[in-house]
């Protein structure tokens, strides 16, 4: 995607990209990469990030570089017959915490540089990711790398690379994303990246991704083709693997594969708990016309459906909720089409309201839901499909018996027990 990622990412990658963003991980994390550069020049990247309550995250990472061994010369350029194996090595570790929707994060990093003599340097880096604006759709992102020490071989010392970069990402839709970065380095003119996603399949076990990106900064200094990006990812469970071309015209053409594992990511019984809307007495009734009570449910109703369309997540989450204690079969359009909802929380609410109005028009949504990307979603699926009591469910659900999630299979346990019940 062209180096613009500081407001995209979710993964290991985050304590490089934005140290903000590690709170974008929906469970641990681990990112590997391996990029051959020019001639002999390997670059290799380890990052992890992992969630710390509700609020916070943790991460670490680990950047090497090597280029081969080069022949020493003496000041006359006669080779000297020795030999060195420059290389340089960075360690990371990283926090960020949460406050008033802002995702607030810093590394501490250690540089150790090695040509014939070796220096070390101590740096930090700084990130902000902002809330989910527009309907949950754009992000914008401020980051800072690299503020720390010069790094000394002799007397003399070398600034580090300082780079601050500002970020933004746009969701067209859960199969299609846009970002653009800014930076603003200390050493070189001002670059922008560009890249896109489309994603196939972005709901199931199975994704497939095309990637295409362009970066400005080498524009003017490399004759030939050099600026752009292509990559392809595909994603298998929890298990992702990335390939990416980029081409730098006369000094030759560059690849990167990566390898993702993501480890959980639902959230625990207690957390969905304490999340939902708590279970509220039931009214009571005062004597009123048939009439009357009629024209007050359908009030409800209407107002209802429109609170599931708002633009907060969480009133169209309680809306579902709501719609679910009504049993009013004319919820359930809406609310099957808000099992596709961007919030895992709002579809999650969704399925188990269907479950509970208890219309045969779910049965097959709410099955399809059963391969969500979310274990949220999957697990109020699966407790969905028991409410409804029909056996068509029982062949699905027992292939979630099998899912990685252990919330999931205890959900899919149940329901398939409460399918034998009835």
């Amino acid at each position: 995607m062209g180096e613009a990622y500081s407001a995209v990412a979710d993964d290991g990658t985050a304590i490089y990209w934005n140290p903000g963003a590690i709170l974008n991980t929906k469970g641990a994390s681990i990112s590997l990469m391996q990029a051959s550069l020019f001639g002999d020049i390997n670059y290799q990247f380890l990052g992890y990030a992992t969630p710390v309550g509700d609020n916070s995250a943790f991460g670490f990472g680990v950047q090497r570089l090597t280029a081969g061994t080069i022949k020493e010369t003496d000041s006359s350029g006669v080779e000297t017959g020795a030999s060195s194996s420059p290389s340089d090595i960075a360690g990371s570790l990283g926090y960020a915490h949460k406050a008033g929707g802002w995702s607030i994060g810093a590394t501490a990093k250690y540089i150790s540089s090695k040509i014939t003599d070796s220096a070390t340097a101590f740096a930090a880096d700084f990130g902000l990711l902002s809330p989910k604006l527009l309907a949950d759709k754009f992000r914008l992102s401020l980051v800072a790398q690299n503020i720390g020490s010069k790094i000394k071989f002799d007397t003399a010392g070398d600034a580090l690379p300082l780079n601050v970069k500002l970020g933004s990402a746009l969701n067209f839709s859960n199969k299609f994303i846009a970002a653009l970065d800014l930076n603003f380095p200390n050493d070189n003119a001002p670059y922008a990246a560009a890249g896109c996603e489309y994603r196939i399949n972005p709901e199931g076990r199975w994704q497939f991704a095309g990637r295409a990106g362009y970066n400005t900064r080498a524009s003017g200094d490399i004759k030939g083709l050099s600026g752009i990006s292509l990559g392809l990812g595909v994603v298998i469970s929890q298990l992702s693997i990335d390939y990416a071309f980029i081409p730098y015209g006369d000094l030759g053409n560059t690849q990167r594969i990566s390898l993702g594992i993501s480890f959980g990511g639902s959230e625990s019984p207690k957390q969905r708990t304490s999340s939902e809307p708590a279970e509220q007495p039931e009214p009571k009734i005062h004597p009123e016309t048939p009439k009357a009570q009629n024209t007050a449910a359908q009030g409800n109703i209407t107002q209802l459906l429109k609170d599931l369309q708002d633009e907060s997540w969480e009133t169209r989450k309680e809306a579902a909720f709501e719609l679910g204690k009504t049993h009013d079969p004319q919820a359930v359009d809406p609310l099957i089409e808000k099992l596709n909802d961007e919030n895992e929380q709002v579809s999650g609410m969704a399925a188990r309201a269907l479950g509970q109005i208890g219309d045969a028009r779910a049965v097959q949504p709410l099955i399809e839901a059963l391969g969500d990307a979310s274990a949220y979603v999957r697990a109020s699926a699966a407790k969905g499909l028991g409410n409804l009591g029909d056996k068509h469910a029982i062949a699905p659900l027992k292939k979630v018996l099998r899912d990685e999630d252990a919330s999931v299979k205890k959900a899919a346990s149940n329901a398939l027990q409460n399918l034998r019940n009835k």
